[in-house]
């Protein structure tokens, strides 16, 4: 079912460091392993956990795709000391397509600037391209910042490029 899954972690809680990334054939190897068919990945968070406690990171998130959406597994409380597999797998929610819902809540120029940024486009192509101000994008950046929940033009751009294949 799953196609791809990316393990990262965090030291700030806001920018990820991907640690891992299974492809369809790893993650069916993982879940081979075990009788139910995602306890696999849940087992792989919950040694994760640990690592991640023990290397100074805050967080950690699972990104999976089917193909066509994306989804996180974020631990309830990162970082535990609660190493039974079954009790993790509990605590675990999937956080669907929260990028398609958030790229709804876009206007259409908020949109095409966001595909522009994720194209590679930097802001002087922008502005002849829209012919716009600067003072204008800067706007229009600010309102996609807030909108979308990142703190930079990088961290957006990698958000859109990920999980919206803009």
């Amino acid at each position: 079912m799953w196609k791809s899954a990316i393990l990262e972690f965090s030291r700030n809680t806001i920018d990820y460091i991907p640690i891992l990334e299974l492809t369809e054939n790893g993650i069916a190897q993982l879940q081979k392993q075990d009788v139910a068919a995602h306890f696999g990945l849940f087992k792989l968070l919950s040694f994760s956990e640990i690592i991640c406690k023990n290397n100074g990171f805050k967080k950690l998130r699972l990104r999976l795709t089917d193909g066509h959406l994306w989804f996180t597994i974020h631990p309830f409380s990162t970082v535990s000391n609660e190493t039974d597999p079954h009790l993790l797998a509990a605590r675990f929610h999937a956080d669907e397509s929260e990028a398609w819902t958030l790229y709804a809540g876009l206007t259409d120029r908020e949109k095409w600037l966001l595909r522009e940024l994720a194209q590679g486009s930097n802001t002087v192509e922008i502005l002849k391209k829209a012919n716009i101000t600067a003072n204008t994008f800067r706007v229009h950046r600010r309102h996609l910042l807030a909108k979308t929940r990142k703190i930079s033009l990088r961290q957006l751009r990698e958000w859109a490029r990920r999980f919206l294949d803009l």
